[in-house]
C-alpha cells in the first residue's frame, strides 16, 4: 500500500503589513509522521497585492487580501503520483507612517497617518497656541503720532494701533508745552 502525504497550512500567517515579509511554513505529515524535507510549489492570485518565493516567503506589496496557493509535489525526495494542493486568503494591512504638523498660534496641530498604499487619515489633534503678544509704546507728541504695537513673540503677527498727536496747548503747564 502507499503512502499518504498530507498537507496543513493552519500554522501559516494569515496577516501582514504591507511592505513586510513573512516566512509561510506549512506542516507537511507522511502517514500521520512530520516530514522533514518537501517541496511546494508556492503561488498568488495577485501578485500585485503579494508574492510567494520558492523557498515559502510572502512579500506584502499592496493593502488587500490575496489568495496563497500551496501545491506539494515531492516528500522525502520523492514526487508524489498526485500533488496536494490548498489555498488559504492572506490580508495585507495598513502600514502607516505618521507625519506631525505642529500647532501655530492659529491653527491646531494634528498628525496624517499615511499608507503606501495612499491611504490616510488624520488624528490626535492638539490646540492651536493662541498668539503671545509683546507690547510697545511709543507716546504721542504734541506734532507726531505715536503707537501701541503688539506683536506676537512666537510667530511674528503685528498688530499697530496709532495714538493721535497730542496738539498744541497753551493751557498746560509751562515745561510741558510743545
Amino acid at each position: 500500500s502507499g503512502q499518504t502525504a498530507t498537507m496543513s497550512l493552519d500554522s501559516c500567517v494569515n496577516s501582514v503589513s504591507v511592505g513586510a515579509t513573512a516566512q509561510l511554513a506549512p506542516t507537511v505529515k507522511v502517514d500521520g509522521i512530520t516530514a522533514n524535507t518537501y517541496t511546494i510549489d508556492w503561488s498568488t492570485g495577485d501578485s500585485n497585492v503579494a508574492t510567494v518565493s520558492a523557498d515559502g516567503v510572502l512579500t506584502a506589496l499592496k493593502c488587500g487580501s490575496v489568495t496563497v496557493t500551496a501545491t506539494l509535489t515531492a516528500v522525502n525526495g520523492h514526487q508524489l503520483l498526485v500533488p496536494v494542493t490548498q489555498t488559504y486568503t492572506v490580508t495585507i494591512n495598513h502600514s502607516y507612517k505618521a507625519v506631525v504638523t505642529a500647532p501655530t498660534c492659529t491653527d491646531k496641530g494634528y498628525t496624517t497617518y499615511t499608507c503606501t498604499c495612499g491611504d490616510s487619515y488624520k488624528a490626535d489633534e492638539v490646540a492651536a497656541l493662541g498668539h503671545s503678544y509683546k507690547t510697545v509704546t511709543v507716546d504721542a507728541t504734541c506734532t507726531e503720532a505715536g503707537s501701541i504695537t503688539d506683536t506676537c513673540s512666537t510667530c511674528g503677527d503685528t498688530k499697530v494701533q496709532t495714538i493721535p498727536a497730542t496738539g498744541h496747548s497753551d493751557t498746560a503747564p509751562a515745561d510741558n508745552r510743545c
